[in-house]
Parts: structure tokens; C-alpha cells; sequence
């Protein structure tokens, strides 16, 4: 009996001492594979950031800052208009819409006009504060001395 209780101590002993180890080994591999699979899931994230702001790039304008778009039409009358009243004018009129993320402040609409790619006028319509998703309607008489010789015009957006 000796010998047999001799055996059980003996077992229990070596798995006393050996199953810490075991636990312990066992739990530095859990823990190592966890922190393996947190590194790959951090360079995934990484990786799929990188596609996003490269996706995303075309975009910035309308999501970080204002942006104006404009839905226009003019009309110039020149000196042999039917009304007098609207002779030597460009009537403009339509809509600018902000886009963007932000209040488009100081807004302003450049009126170019040219003849033969020369610039003969330049007028200013101010706009104002537009508020990102907002817009304003606009209707405007810009006298144009120099209808008659008008070849094109421009008309540009300006914001701060």
C-alpha cells in the first residue's frame, strides 16, 4: 500500500507542479493569438482606411468645406430690344446651391463679358451667407453698355 499511496502522491505531485505550467502555457498561447489577431485586425484597419480616404478624395470638397453649384440662365438684351427698359442688359436667373459641409460666406457671382476673348465687362452679384445645404434664388438686371459687341460670357462662383 506503501508503494500505491507512494504512486498517488507522486501523480499528484507532478500535477501539482505541472499544471500551472500547462495553465500557464495554455494561456500565453491564448494570449499570443489574441495579440496576433488584434495586429491583423489593426493593419486591416489601416488598409481599409488608406481605400476610404482614397475613395473618398474625388468627394473632400462636398464633405469637408462649401461648395457652390449653380443652376443658371441669362438672357442679354441687346440695344434693339423690344423693351426699352431692358436694352444693353443681361438678365441672370436661377439658383446657387451649397453642397458642401459648411456656410459658404461672402458668395459672389463673377460676370465676365467678352468680346473676341477680350474682356469688356466684369460685374459682381453678392450673395452673401449660403448655408451648406441651402441655396438662393436669384434674379438679376446687369446693365451691359457694350451688348451689341458681347461675343461670351462667364460667369463664375466665389465663396469664403
Amino acid at each position: 500500500m506503501n508503494k500505491t499511496c507512494l504512486a498517488i502522491a507522486s501523480g499528484c505531485a507532478i500535477i501539482a507542479v505541472l499544471s500551472p505550467i500547462a495553465v500557464y502555457a495554455y494561456f500565453n498561447i491564448v494570449i499570443e493569438s489574441y495579440k496576433l489577431q488584434i495586429s491583423r485586425s489593426m493593419k486591416e484597419n489601416q488598409e481599409l482606411e488608406e481605400k476610404i480616404k482614397e475613395f473618398m478624395k474625388p468627394y473632400y470638397p462636398y464633405l469637408m468645406e462649401p461648395y457652390l453649384v449653380t443652376t443658371l440662365g441669362w438672357y442679354l438684351h441687346d440695344s434693339s430690344d423690344i423693351f426699352p427698359e431692358s436694352r444693353n442688359s443681361l438678365t441672370i436667373y436661377g439658383q446657387v446651391l451649397n453642397v458642401g459641409a459648411l456656410n459658404a460666406t461672402n458668395c459672389k457671382l463673377v460676370v465676365n463679358f467678352y468680346s473676341n476673348n477680350t474682356v469688356v465687362q466684369e460685374s459682381e452679384i453678392d450673395l452673401g451667407t449660403i448655408r451648406y445645404w441651402g441655396y438662393k434664388y436669384i434674379r438679376e438686371e446687369i446693365d451691359c453698355r457694350l451688348a451689341n459687341s458681347v461675343t461670351g460670357i462667364e460667369v463664375t462662383r466665389k465663396w469664403s
